[in-house]
């Protein structure tokens, strides 16, 4: 298509805030021109000075440099794929492995689930399940199975776990089937026992399933990986750190070797080890962790990705811990930044960022930065639509102690009188925190007489 013209759609885009406009522009190398089909629409289309090519739909394209070129609008670089590429058979072989079935049925199943359609899913499940004969048990574990796991994504964790003990007892009564698939029950039995918080349940599931991956010749580190990674989260739950670390570098050592290189997960993984460092205080470890993993979704993610957000924000834990306020404030605006361009906004979340950011600028002694901050966050708080009553007493109290703090008195009584409005409407008169807040307003009271 002509450059001009797909501009002039792309920036259409822009005419609704909630969409951002986005053009192509592919490049074909010569040797690849075999790949894939493509025809010029020139004596076809109706719309003849648009200079259109339609591609096969099996044409698969890698995703090069992002360009912004203006506000909402930005350039993506397609390069043609040769269907030679090796990186490209593996990842192939990877979403082939899951969405295996025995028929095309049981796999547009597992494909709707890993799509996330998950009431699609369990409709065509059903169907399958209810075709199935008795007799069928391999057949029938696998349909329960999936079945299992649609209902654990829809926390409907009882019917879960309802089914997962159905395969259970076919697995238990058939020994001749699929070991591995055990292993991957005991690993989603496991995780409903997690969302429970039945930790020890939850691991003494997650230890069968490694015992049987361990002894496989089959395995694919893929399932083996998922393990690890479970395991290392509930012994992060048990305060076990030295365990958990153990399993989260089982797991990133994993992500390193495996192809195609996934930046993301291997991104994820490191930021479990960061968190595990935080957690026992070694906050320099931490930090350079943190700034790797970051680094890494500034690179891969588009800037109003939430994930980069999350990466300041354990930037700026980290940086709070060591006393490096100043870096710690640019971290925080610039996460406010991203927030603040998202759509929709969560405001909770950025008022959140504000908050934290308004108690930097409090411990570094900036007093008229704080409370302008503290008022954003009350800003961002009453556009949010969940409930915030608690933590806007908190914010109204602070600001009562930075206006007592310089001497504006009249201004921290109207600030403790709105904090012991809010708080008498959710709490008993008997309360130790209405009480402390009553305090407050107690003391400024006698300052000013």
């Amino acid at each position: 298509m002509d450059r001009d013209i797909a501009l002039t759609f792309a920036q259409s885009a822009r005419q609704d805030s909630r969409l951002i406009g986005i053009i192509y522009h592919i490049n074909i190398d010569p040797v690849y021109l075999k790949s894939a089909l493509f025809a010029s629409l020139d004596n076809e289309s109706y719309y003849k000075v648009e200079n259109e090519f339609l591609f096969s739909m099996y044409t698969i394209f890698r995703i090069g440099e992002i360009i912004q070129l203006g506000s909402e609008l930005w350039q993506v670089e397609l390069s043609l794929a040769s269907d030679k590429d090796e990186e490209l058979k593996k990842l192939a072989e990877n979403i082939r492995q899951a969405t295996q079935g025995s028929t095309g049925w049981s796999r547009l199943g597992k494909m709707l689930l890993t799509m996330g359609k998950f009431e699609k899913a369990e409709k065509v499940l059903q169907i399958l399940i209810n075709k199935s004969s008795e007799h069928d048990l391999e057949r029938l574990a696998d349909l329960y199975h999936l079945m299992g796991s649609v209902k654990e994504h829809k926390k409907e964790y009882d019917q879960a776990m309802m089914l997962y003990e159905k395969v259970l007892n076919i697995y238990r009564s058939s020994p001749d089937l699929n070991h591995l698939h055990l292993a991957k029950l005991y690993n989603d039995i496991g995780s409903v026992y997690l969302f429970k918080k039945e930790y020890s349940k939850a691991l003494e599931y997650y230890e069968m399933a490694l015992n049987i991956q361990e002894k496989s010749d089959l395995l694919n580190d893929s399932d083996l990986v998922i393990t690890y990674g479970k395991l290392a989260e509930i012994y992060k739950h048990l305060r076990d750190y030295p365990e958990s670390l153990r399993f989260y570098q089982k797991e990133l050592d994993i992500y390193k070797k495996s192809t195609p290189f996934n930046y993301l997960k291997l991104a994820t993984s490191y930021e479990h080890i960061a968190e595990i460092h935080y957690n026992v205080k070694e906050y320099s470890e931490a930090l350079k962790l943190f700034r790797k993993v970051s680094k890494i979704r500034e690179n891969h993610l588009l800037q109003n990705n939430t994930k980069i957000v999350i990466s300041h924000k354990n930037l700026d834990k980290v940086l709070d811990k060591l006393g490096s306020y100043l870096e710690a404030i640019e971290h925080y605006q610039y996460a406010r930044h991203i927030l603040a361009k998202c759509a929709p906004v969560n405001f909770l979340e950025l008022a959140m960022i504000c908050y934290k950011m308004a108690e930097i600028y409090k411990k570094i002694g900036n007093k008229l930065k704080t409370l302008e901050i503290y008022q954003e966050t009350l800003i961002n708080l009453d556009r949010s639509s969940h409930r915030k009553e608690k933590i806007s007493a908190t914010i109204h109290d602070n600001i009562g102690q930075v206006y007592e703090s310089v001497g504006e008195y009249e201004k921290a009584v109207i600030s403790y009188r709105q904090t012991i409005q809010i708080v008498q409407l959710l709490s008993p008169q008997n309360d130790i925190q209405l009480q402390l807040y009553k305090k407050h307003l107690s003391q400024v009271r006698k300052t000013i007489k």
